[in-house]
């Protein structure tokens, strides 16, 4: 289970994508598990969540709705960097004519 404090702070991932993470870096839920939150500007968290879940099984995503933010638990920092990094590339603005 995963814990939250009051007043939790974010940053800017340094890869200059719109994903924002806790300061000082991945948290860890164990010593195997990796978490992080990330909230997205333009894609639909719970669209995302539902797309990269059938396609991803070395994390879990749950999406928080009210902040358009992922909750992403993943196995190894390294699954954890490939899910970020699908997360990058998914949210962009989107390209329709309105």
């Amino acid at each position: 289970m995963l814990k939250f404090a009051a007043g939790l702070s974010f940053l800017v991932l340094m890869c200059g994508c719109h994903c924002t993470k806790p300061a000082g870096g991945p948290s860890q839920a164990t010593q195997s598990e990796r978490y992080q939150v990330v909230q997205l500007q333009f894609a639909s968290a719970p669209e995302v969540a539902a797309e990269l879940g059938k396609a991803q099984k070395e994390a879990q995503l749950v999406a928080d709705p009210r902040t358009n933010s992922l909750i992403v638990t993943a196995r190894s920092d390294e699954a954890l960097a490939q899910v970020l990094e699908l997360i990058a590339r998914l949210d962009v603005e989107s390209k329709k004519a309105h």
